[in-house]
């Protein structure tokens, strides 16, 4: 990432916050599947529902799709092949390179934020119909409304940033 990135006080606390939620996550999720047989991840637990390998094909195509060139291309990368992730694997033995995909997955992520700097929090790029990723003005200045997931992303508006087109 750009080592020109201003540092962030406030983006350093979020990102640190990233980090740690990521981390926690993975960790509790690890501990959950490391309690089944191979097996056992092809169970179904009920019709309609998805075995637990289903579920992680799943967590590996987001983990993939959206944390892959994160800060160049949309998160929904044309390569995945999100049908298939719904897909059941045929037998056990095809869950020991699931469990590798899925750590694979997870550097992925965490290579990305042990690279993110505090100053990118603000950085404009390509980002699906919303064409920024600031969850606060570059300015400084905050708004009057308070900071929600559904207004972060007019917040440059209101901060002079420019909303860059892909």
């Amino acid at each position: 990432m750009s080592s020109s990135a201003v540092p962030d006080p406030l983006g350093a606390a979020v990102l640190a916050s990233f980090r740690h939620s990521f981390t926690t996550y993975k960790a509790l999720a690890d501990r959950a599947l490391a309690q089944l047989t191979d097996a056992e991840w092809l169970r179904v637990p009920a019709p309609g529902s998805n075995s637990a390998a289903v579920i992680v094909q799943h967590l590996v195509g987001n983990l993939r799709s959206r944390f892959t060139d994160f800060l160049t291309t949309d998160g929904e990368k044309p390569t995945r092949q999100r049908d298939r992730e719904f897909e059941q694997p045929a037998s056990v033995v095809e869950i020991p390179a699931l469990r590798q995909d899925w750590d694979a997955a997870w550097r992925i992520l965490f290579r990305l934020l042990a690279e993110l700097q505090s100053g990118i929090c603000c950085a404009p790029s390509p980002f699906g119909a919303r064409r920024t990723r600031c969850w606060r003005p570059c300015s400084g200045k905050w708004p009057t409304t308070p900071a929600t997931p559904a207004n972060w992303c007019s917040w440059p508006k209101l901060s002079g940033a420019r909303n860059f087109r892909a």
